[in-house]
């Protein structure tokens, strides 16, 4: 029973998945997107 969950996991991990991908991008534009505000905020 383990070794079938260890082999999945790993299995995974190995290649992304759709969400965790969709995931990313979703957090890496708010990143941005609060960057450019920031950087409005502070040039004016």
């Amino acid at each position: 029973m383990e070794n079938k969950v260890i082999s999945h996991k790993g299995k995974k991990a190995g290649k992304l998945d759709k969400g965790s991908v969709s995931l990313l991008i979703f957090y890496g534009l708010i990143t941005l997107f609060a960057l450019l505000v920031i950087l409005e905020a502070w040039n004016s």
